[in-house]
């Protein structure tokens, strides 16, 4: 399905695909940002009279796990747009390099959307673990006991969805991509082979 694409338009497309690229490194980036502030924040001032875990501590850890898994989730939908565009690339045959990178990355690997989802799900264990941490270096009784378990309910669902997103490819929308590029190519290129047809 050969486009015959311009300098512009591959320009254009290569910039796009960088700029998303660079997105999901910040993303990425400010992940760990948050995570830092919000892990020194919620740390009690006052430990020696700190008798319990406490709500709030549980109540910030369960925010910062949320936090987290909606900065993965849009990470995730920035590798879905990046797809877009590099299986445009590749399906309309205007680049060896993403066929030759679909072959490569179908073998498994570890790169860009594993060792992101890797960062993300040791943040997200150490934010739902970090009240049940501070219980046991603090000697803090675990209550209130509803707050650890959401806390950890939340950790283990969030551990379940990054791991399954990131390893196993789930909401992966790369063949769906695959399929739509490949209808439309299909159908622009009709309308030439049908005049060239009347022509002969």
């Amino acid at each position: 399905m050969k486009r015959n694409l311009d300098a512009e338009d591959k320009r254009k497309i290569h910039s796009e695909i960088n700029q998303l690229v660079n997105q999901r490194f910040l993303l990425a980036t400010a992940a760990v940002t948050v995570f830092a502030v919000i892990s020194a924040w919620s740390i009690p001032k006052d430990v020696a009279n700190t008798h319990s875990v406490g709500a709030f501590i549980c109540a910030v850890s369960f925010l910062l796990t949320l936090i987290l898994f909606v900065l993965f989730l849009l990470n995730h939908l920035l590798a879905n747009v990046l797809r877009t565009y590099s299986s445009y690339l590749r399906i309309a045959d205007e680049s060896k390099w993403e066929q030759d990178w679909k072959e490569y990355r179908s073998a498994g690997y570890l790169a860009y959307t594993k060792a992101i989802a890797t960062l993300f799900l040791v943040l997200g264990i150490v934010s739902s673990v970090f009240p049940f941490a501070l219980g046991f270096i603090y000697s803090l009784t675990f209550e209130p006991a509803t707050g650890l378990w959401l806390t950890g309910g939340i950790g283990v669902t969030y551990a379940i969805f990054v791991s399954g997103m990131g390893f196993f490819h789930w909401f992966d929308q790369e063949e769906v991509i695959d399929q739509r590029w490949q209808g439309i190519l299909a159908k622009i290129q009709t309308p030439d082979c049908d005049i060239e047809k009347k022509a002969e």
